[in-house]
């Protein structure tokens, strides 16, 4: 009562009194009714009586009372609460006077920071601008920390370019492994940082051992000593010696001195000055002649008492030249059967084979050329050797490039062997397209790659195969391209016109390629010519179901279709017929070919092999083939089995249904080509039997006047590509110009 009234104080007297435990939801509900009714001061008291200070505030937010927010703020709030609600104050009134009322208040200090902590950047930039340079690049340095920890590197570079801090952009990159745009950045803008940018990208380099770039990198740097200090740590003396030697040959002895440390303390057995000692004693003898002496000294140096490879091949070959020019043939060949193994021990194969060619040792030096690799050397070699010694060597290459993987320079080298290796790692892609190169592998390598996506049962990949690579110029794909039709043939699924248009200019190119071959007989080219009339049906069914009228024509389509039983599956056939027939109103006909349907699911049902045990009386006077091969398993689904079943079952009661084919005036089958011993051609729009009114065309083509006639009306009306599309074939493979009035 006192609350419909508005006496809220004797309300919540009573509520005290008689309701204590309800007290504050009362308070609470109050200050709702005193807010829905803008008594925002009202509300306030029974919020704070209520202890929902915060819901008080919140208020006066969504209100923009701000003043009242800030005052409750201070009384009720934490010491500091009230900042927060001056800074969403001050959003509310823009930069200008958003800047005034923090001025006001004593927060400029402090107000930055809070939005750069609520990623409020925009306000903070427009709120800096009016502080001063040095607040917007505060807040600059901030939003760009931000963006960093967001990933979104790009735009923290931009802040940084906006505070004028490209040294700072420099450092992010740097940070971020991100070198050439660092380098690029320190060039343009602060080319003293470069130093320490090569610094950090070679560390990086070495450790990830890119020991080039490394070099590179330090060397723009002038950074030779550092160079030599990283290689020395780790051990590689071979290339500190190097880059010693070019860059900063004054370090040499400091080098050289910390080389022989480091060896002793490696090697506290060994004797380090055993090669010098053989050294000297070899160029002692070859003063005096002694060359076989010579050669002993310059035999023993070896990877343990010499570190220096590449001196150490010098010595070594030394002793090959004195015992080719001082010591007999035998002698020499036992000398040389030592040293150039040795030599290919520190990689100098070319050089071991070069000095057997030299001392006569051709098979020798041709297999240190292939032992190392050298097959350019190897084949250059082998062309005076004779053509087993050249396929030997290319039989080598091509194991060797094989074993590594190097598909590109195998087909230099031998591409029938390259494409073995594409088509083992099945880059069919790559194997088609490097195969174009030689025709006869072409023909043989996309024959195989089609034959492996039947294997998949993939006929639509084998089909766009040929259709993507284009068809070879060779009969042998005959077989394939049969296979593959009746294959397509035997997925519904794949009955769209997109993909029938594929498979009809498909199978009609190759037609086209294999007309000018002469190994190709005429009845192979009719046997491809009878599945591409059958292909274009299907092409031709596939669109007209779309077009308004066609409804006919479609039916027709279907039902000349099941005298071709040989080669497309009957169940699939029997069944599109009927359901056809059904959808015009031909139920005398839909009921014939639904009935024959049902028998051969049930023959693949029970497994028969074919539909010879069936009972075809009703076809027996049509060209429809009685004794077909079932496939082994169903091609409609349950639901359309279901649908025809019923549809079956009812039409077997319709007295008005009689199970009859369709006769013309002469009592034959309608549909038939074949009419009192004479056979006709049959129409290219429907399938019909072209009797009377017939259009002709080059190429044997005929069609029935009417259909034709609607096909090309169609088309002139205009909104049916499709159909223009299937002009255009018609035109091709009638090799006529089918754009004549009717």
């Amino acid at each position: 009562m006192y609350g419909e009234a508005n006496q809220f104080e004797d309300m919540l007297r009573l509520v005290t009194i008689y309701h204590p435990t309800h007290l504050i939801p009362s308070y609470q509900h109050v200050a709702e009714l005193l807010k829905e009714d803008e008594n925002y001061k009202g509300a306030e008291i029974y919020y704070i009586k209520a202890g929902q200070y915060k819901t008080a505030l919140n208020m006066y937010l969504e209100t923009n009372l701000y003043e009242d927010a800030v005052r409750i703020s201070k009384a009720y709030g934490t010491t500091d609460s009230y900042k927060v609600v001056i800074y969403k104050w001050a959003i509310s009134l823009g930069a200008e006077l958003g800047y005034k009322l923090l001025y006001r208040h004593e927060l400029l200090d402090d107000c930055l920071l809070y939005y750069c902590d609520h990623h409020l950047f925009d306000y903070a930039l427009a709120l800096g601008k009016e502080m001063g340079p040095d607040k917007v690049t505060g807040v600059l340095y901030q939003q760009a920390r931000f963006a960093e920890e967001q990933g979104d590197l790009e735009f923290a570079i931009e802040c940084y370019l906006a505070a004028d801090d490209s040294t700072g952009a420099t450092h992010l990159y740097l940070k971020h492994q991100m070198f050439d745009k660092a380098i690029r950045m320190a060039e343009e803008n602060c080319p003293t940082e470069l130093d320490i940018i090569y610094v950090t990208y070679g560390r990086y380099l070495f450790d990830m051992e890119s020991y080039s770039k490394f070099e590179s990198v330090l060397l723009r740097a002038d950074k030779a000593d550092m160079i030599i200090q990283s290689y020395q740590d780790k051990g590689m003396w071979k290339d500190a010696f190097r880059i010693c030697e070019d860059y900063s040959p004054n370090m040499m002895n400091d080098l050289q001195e910390a080389y022989d440390t480091s060896e002793a303390e490696l090697n506290p057995g060994s004797n380090l000055k055993d090669s010098t000692r053989l050294i000297n004693k070899a160029q002692e003898y070859e003063k005096f002649g002694q060359n076989d002496k010579a050669i002993d000294c310059y035999v023993k140096l070896n990877k343990n008492n010499m570190k220096d490879q590449k001196l150490l091949g010098v010595y070594w070959k030394r002793a090959a030249e004195l015992a080719m020019k001082f010591l007999s043939e035998q002698e020499a060949h036992q000398i040389l059967g030592v040293i150039c193994p040795n030599l290919t021990t520190i990689g100098h194969y070319n050089e071991a084979a070069f000095i057997c060619f030299e001392a006569g040792l051709t098979k020798q030096g041709l297999e240190f050329l292939l032992s190392g690799g050298l097959y350019e050397e190897a084949t250059r070699v082998a062309l005076d050797m004779g053509e087993e010694t050249q396929e030997y060597v290319k039989t080598r290459r091509t194991n060797a490039l094989k074993e590594s993987g190097s598909v590109e320079e195998l087909t230099t080298v031998n591409l029938e062997a390259a494409l073995e290796v594409l088509k083992e790692n099945e880059d069919w892609e790559k194997l088609l397209e490097t195969a174009k190169a030689n025709p006869d592998l072409f023909s043989i390598y996309i024959g195989k790659y089609a034959v492996s996506a039947m294997s998949d049962k993939d006929p639509l990949k084998a089909l766009k195969i040929y259709h993507t690579n284009g068809v070879p110029t060779t009969h042998s794909h005959l077989s394939i391209f049969q296979g593959l039709v009746l294959a397509y043939f035997s997925e519904p699924m794949l009955d769209l016109y997109e993909n029938n248009v594929i498979l009809r200019d498909t199978l009609f190119r190759y037609i086209t390629v294999l007309s000018g071959n002469t190994e190709v007989n005429m009845e192979q080219l009719a046997d491809l010519d009878h599945l591409l009339f059958i292909v274009h049906l299907y092409t031709n069914r596939s669109i007209f179901r779309t077009v308004p009228g066609f409804e006919f024509i479609c039916t027709k389509i279907s039902i000349s279709l099941l005298r071709y039983g040989d080669i497309l599956p009957v169940e699939r056939s029997f069944f599109d017929a009927g359901i056809s027939c059904k959808d015009i109103r031909w139920n005398d006909l839909a009921l014939i070919f639904l009935n024959h349907y049902l028998d051969v699911f049930d023959a693949v049902e029970e497994g028969k092999p074919n539909t010879n045990d069936l009972d075809s009386s009703t076809l027996k006077h049509t060209d429809i083939p009685l004794f077909c091969t079932l496939l082994s398993h169903h091609l409609v689904s349950q639901e359309e089995h279901e649908e025809a079943k019923d549809w079956v079952l009812s039409a077997s009661m319709d007295r008005n249904i009689a199970e009859d084919v369709r006769h013309d005036s002469h009592a034959e089958y309608e549909p038939s080509l074949s009419r009192g011993g004479t056979v006709y051609h049959a129409c290219i729009i429907s399938g019909y039997p072209v009797i009377n009114n017939a259009v002709q065309f080059e190429g044997d083509r005929y069609a029935n006047k009417d259909d034709w006639n609607k096909f090309m009306m169609t088309i002139k009306a205009g909104g049916h590509q499709e159909l223009v599309e299937i002009q255009k074939f018609l035109g091709a493979w009638c090799i006529t110009n089918l754009n004549y009035n009717i």
